[in-house]
């Protein structure tokens, strides 16, 4: 639940805290292309190794990119947090 509140309004976060509405949107794309990558590579995981430990792992890797986009000052931050904010949402489905 907390990452897609967070999806639905990373844009308007981003825009408040001063960055141009098309960099915003970019950083939402990165969380999606992310998120994609991650729902294949999570079952791969999942295959290989004890579910609990995956997911631990990646929810983990999602808490931080939070941190990133929360306190994140420049774009390359802030495409680091979507790129791992991807990784956990990626991983929710399974």
């Amino acid at each position: 639940m907390a990452t897609n509140g967070l999806i639905a309004h990373m844009p308007a976060l981003l825009t408040d805290r001063g960055f141009a509405s098309v960099r915003a949107a970019s950083v939402v794309s990165v969380v999606g292309l992310a998120s994609l990558a991650s729902r294949l590579a999570t079952g791969h995981l999942l295959d290989r190794f004890p579910a609990p430990r995956v997911v631990a792992i990646l929810f983990t890797i999602c808490a931080v990119g939070f941190l990133f986009v929360a306190y994140g000052a420049s774009l390359s931050i802030l495409y680091a947090g979507g790129l791992l904010i991807g990784a956990g949402l990626g991983a929710e489905p399974d």
